[in-house]
């Protein structure tokens, strides 16, 4: 049975061979690829010297790199043509997503915002309409008109600039929202005063950044800075004030392999931070907005993982500490004790 196996698989392997030699010497003889310029730049992490020579493409509105682009994608339409099939692609993959989206609802003031991307549209767009009495749920119907708040159709020539609600101010007067162009992973902050149809002059500049929020005061707005280079911050903008100004938190113990998290508990601005190091181990630790009082500790050096909810002003966390299944329990924040 191993004999008549192997003479098979010795078959079958000539068969595949000569199918592959058939493919390679009836394929058509294809021009070579526009050339691509090799940089010097070498990067220097622990000592060890590491090159980068495409560094020079990350800059994607230069000259150059658009020129490069430009003839890599002739190249691609030279090789791939028009066939039948691309036409049968491009058509089943618009009946599959050019239908319409849908947001989560954030509740401000009296009214509710949302994106929405009607079938036909390129971008979602940030809508609002009158909160529904008694906090009803009333299912948004893409055929229905809504005020538009922002749309991002004619930001950029080629439809590439996208918009995303961040956080509603808790009198519904102020979004949060982000400008991301094409798939960076830097976005733009600002704040738009939507009565007035305007942004406020204060704006993060493009970057990484996350836990993004009102603060339940209305005074300002957290958010979490992160950095390629060094660890993450979380800061704190008081409306009407210079960005350059903000002060940090919480965060300055922490390098780039760190991811933060903040949420606040009260109005007072007693505040959550979530520490994660990977998918397998984080931290939980109480602080003020004032600084007023020193971080407290509620778990770290622990290996394990910790997912924070706030409800009712009450903390439950979802954990895998003794218990490989998860678990949740509720933390009294007034007297809770360090784990680890």
């Amino acid at each position: 049975m191993l004999t008549i196996s192997m003479k098979r698989r010795s078959v079958w392997g000539k068969v595949i061979g000569s199918a592959a030699l058939w493919a390679v010497a009836c394929a058509p003889e294809y021009p070579a690829p526009p050339a691509t310029a090799r940089g010097d730049v070498v990067d220097t992490i622990h000592g060890e010297a590491i090159p980068d020579p495409y560094r020079w493409l990350e800059a994607q509105d230069d000259p150059e790199t658009r020129d490069w682009i430009d003839r890599q994608n002739a190249y691609a339409e030279r090789i791939i043509g028009e066939p039948a099939l691309r036409d049968q692609l491009r058509t089943r993959l618009r009946e599959l997503m050019d239908v319409n989206w849908i947001g989560p609802t954030r509740k401000g003031g009296d009214f509710e915002y949302f994106t929405m991307r009607r079938a036909g549209q390129e971008l979602p767009v940030i809508y609002r309409r009158a909160a529904p009495e008694n906090d009803a749920l009333i299912r948004i119907e893409p055929d229905e008109d809504y005020e538009v708040v922002l749309d991002p159709h004619e930001m950029s020539p080629g439809r590439t600039t996208r918009v995303d609600i961040l956080s509603v101010h808790r009198d519904g007067e102020l979004l949060l929202y982000s400008i991301r162009d094409g798939g960076q992973d830097e976005i733009e902050i600002r704040v738009r005063e939507v009565d007035k149809g305007v942004d406020l002059p204060e704006r993060l500049p493009r970057g990484l950044y996350a836990s993004i929020a009102f603060a339940k005061d209305g005074s300002g707005f957290y958010y979490t800075r992160r950095f390629r280079t060094h660890g993450p911050r979380v800061l704190f903008h008081d409306l009407g004030t210079d960005i350059e100004d903000d002060v940090v938190l919480f965060g300055d113990d922490y390098g780039p392999r760190s991811f933060i998290n903040v949420s606040e508990l009260d109005e007072a601005g007693t505040l959550l931070y979530t520490v994660n190091h990977g998918w397998s181990r984080s931290e939980l630790h109480l602080g003020t907005r004032t600084g007023d009082e020193a971080v407290q500790p509620i778990a770290m050096d622990v290996d394990a993982r910790f997912y924070p909810r706030i409800v009712d002003g009450v903390l439950f966390v979802r954990t895998n500490l003794d218990a490989p299944n998860n678990k949740i329990v509720a933390i009294d924040r007034r007297c809770c004790t360090a784990l680890g």
